[in-house]
């Protein structure tokens, strides 16, 4: 019996990280992980805090972490090499603001419990809308190649190459990597005016539909550490918002969390990522040149003091209820019995261009009549707007408003204004109706303003007040794509976004950050990830493109970049994948599609459409997500 005993034990190489040693350890099939690293320690003989150290398994890519299962239980056997290192290590995350920092974190840890810890660090509320991704190196490089020369023509403007706001830091050298900076001194609810030219080199400006597609292939695993997927200690890694649904976005508690969601939105439109018409770039130019001024500006991050004891609890009561309640303000509540409506003749596009007169109540609903006079009786349509996609179609200088809608049961309607007043009422609205709000929302009448501001930014004016030569000098290629600089010459597009930009003046830094995000939301392109597939159903299979977005998966037109077919989560029976022909499986009410994906890894496609369909569940502010149904709903098992 003892001799059984003895051929149980056996020798078992574990290496040191910190050490840069190997050490063996005598172990049978019986010792527990906890026993393991016990006598590991001991056997060093060396006076140190191994608390934040684990054994990592190299050839199988695994953390073995429960102290109670033994080696047998996890497969472990004498020709296993183990790693004792670290669980926290240093990487270099790029922010939103393409900012880099130097952190600390978990490598042990599910990347979807990473980035919760990393939120918290830097304050960003509701971190489940973002996650981690490694950098695209194939689109990078094109991209690389445009931006050259792109340093040498900032020298001549009034701010110099990597000028920071006031509290951004200067930056040191990180090892071979270049520049970087702790999170102790980078400002990050203001960001540097102009990026490092190392920063600028990460940005990938898609040239089509297909390369848009490929930004999405460096998503990490949420339900994998980032040991696991290869990460390493110093890896640079970036972090972005990945879904595009933003709940409860509150300037009151979002400084940062609005700062990083602009610069983020403000990079997508500018490598036109995401695309928009000549008049919308310039307004979005205005306001990002308004965002410019006041950020160089001391006076503009100096906060007010609110001596309004009521509007403050105001707000309070605002955060503490949540965003999902109507509520009001004081001045603005004249009733328990009023009802907020909105009543006007608009043209219905859909319906032979027949104007109608349409009602907006405070119920998310949208009612058709055709007169007037008929108002009380049996309208003609009714329709709910929660939930509804709502895209525009407006040209100022055409006298051309347009509101677009897709209904939850895919059924089109588009609704065109006469003036920009009627415009702004109805699409503040829609807006809020599709979010299952109402206009008895607080939230209403700034949502409106935002729309008017945003009107009057691409009006032709005569009279804007162009600004002294002391102030910050406008480098066209800081505020517009690729397209406008072939097309225009650089005083052209100077001279129009000073025009716009006067009908912001007063505005603050943050209402005009909230004004460009609210505008970003708006266009057609927004929030859809793209992804190339081959549906199983196709003979022969061909390569197509999937888009993805908060309440629908799209079969697209890579060359109309028009959607084909819809399918929305609320027809969804069941989403999984097959792992051995590495193929997605959605079960509809009517039909099942399959397809498998080109671009990036499956899982990829499923992480994003059960992270829409979680996030889509979320109801109170104050609740933290639930990781179990996360990894539930993405996982991609049946």
């Amino acid at each position: 019996m003892a001799n059984l005993t003895k051929k149980a034990n056996w020798n078992l190489s574990v290496f040191i990280t910190s050490l840069s040693t190997e050490k063996p350890v005598e172990v049978t099939g019986q010792t527990h992980i906890g026993k393991l690293m016990l006598d590991l320690v001991e056997g060093l003989d060396i006076s140190a805090d191994w608390s934040d150290h684990g054994l990592w398994w190299p050839q199988r890519r695994q953390w073995l972490l429960k102290p109670r299962i033994t080696l047998d239980t996890c497969g472990v056997q004498g020709d296993a090499k183990l790693h004792f290192t670290p669980i926290h290590k240093k990487v270099r995350v790029q922010l939103p603001d393409l900012q880099f920092v130097e952190l600390s974190m978990d490598f042990s840890k599910k990347v979807f419990v990473a980035v919760q810890e990393l939120c918290a660090e830097l304050g960003i509320r509701h971190p489940e809308e973002l996650s981690l991704m490694k950098p695209n190196n194939k689109l990078k490089k094109d991209a690389r190649r445009s931006m050259k020369g792109k340093k040498k023509r900032h020298s001549g403007s009034g701010i110099s190459p990597g000028s920071a706001s006031p509290g951004s830091p200067a930056y040191s050298n990180f090892g071979p990597e270049g520049p970087f900076s702790t999170l102790e001194n980078t400002n990050l609810n203001q960001s540097p005016l102009t990026p490092s030219q190392e920063a600028l080199n990460t940005l990938c400006k898609p040239k089509s539909i297909q390369e848009k597609a490929y930004l999405n292939s460096g998503w990490l695993d949420s339900s994998r550490s980032l040991m696991e997927q290869e990460v390493q200690e110093f890896d640079t890694i970036y972090l972005r918002y990945k879904y595009y649904t933003f709940f409860d976005l509150n300037p009151k508690v979002d400084e940062i969390r609005i700062n990083q969601l602009y610069e983020q939105a403000k990079w997508s439109i500018l490598t036109e990522e995401v695309e928009c018409t000549e008049e919308e770039m310039m307004s979005f130019a205005a306001i990002q040149f308004q965002v410019k001024i006041l950020s160089a500006s001391p006076q503009s991050n100096i906060p007010e003091d609110d001596d309004d004891i009521d509007a403050a609890l105001s707000d309070l009561q605002l955060t503490l209820e949540g965003s999902s309640h109507s509520t009001t303000s004081p001045a603005k509540v004249n009733s328990l019995n009023t009802v907020p409506e909105i009543m006007d003749y608009l043209n219905l596009v859909n319906n032979c261009d027949v104007k109608h007169f349409l009602s907006a109540d405070s119920d998310t609903t949208l009612t058709v009549y055709k007169s007037q006079e008929e108002a009380f009786g049996q309208p003609v349509q009714r329709m709910n707007l929660r939930g509804c996609e709502v895209t525009t179609d407006v040209n100022v200088s055409k006298d051309k408003y347009q509101i677009r809608m897709r209904l939850q049961d895919n059924e089109e309607i588009e609704l065109a204004c006469s003036t920009e007043s009627q415009y702004a009422k109805w699409m503040a609205a829609c807006r809020m109706a599709s979010k299952g709000k109402t206009m008895a929302d607080i939230s209403y009448e700034s949502e409106k303003a935002g729309i008017q501001a945003f009107l009057s930014m691409q009006h032709d004016k005569g009279d804007g007040t162009p600004l002294s030569p002391g102030q910050i000098h406008i480098q066209p290629e800081d505020f517009v794509g690729q397209r406008m600089l072939k097309k225009y010459k650089p005083k052209q597009i100077a001279a129009r976004i000073l025009e716009s930009h006067t009908a912001l003046h007063k505005a603050s830094l943050v209402e005009s950050k909230m004004m460009y995000i609210r505008q970003w939301q708006s266009l057609p392109e927004f929030g859809v990830s793209h992804f190339i597939v081959r549906f199983r159903s196709d003979k022969p299979k061909k390569e197509e493109i999937l888009g993805i977005a908060f309440n629908r998966i799209m079969r697209i037109d890579a060359s109309t970049r028009e959607a084909i077919k819809t399918w929305r989560y609320s027809v969804m029976r069941a989403w999984n994948v097959n792992w051995e022909t590495r193929e997605m499986i959605v079960q509809c009410e009517d039909e099942m599609i399959a397809f498998n994906c080109v671009s990036a890894d499956i899982k990829a496609v499923h992480e994003f459409i059960g992270g829409y369909i979680f996030l889509s569940m979320r109801k109170d502010v104050n609740q933290p997500p639930s990781d179990e149904l996360f990894y539930k709903l993405t996982g991609g098992w049946v």
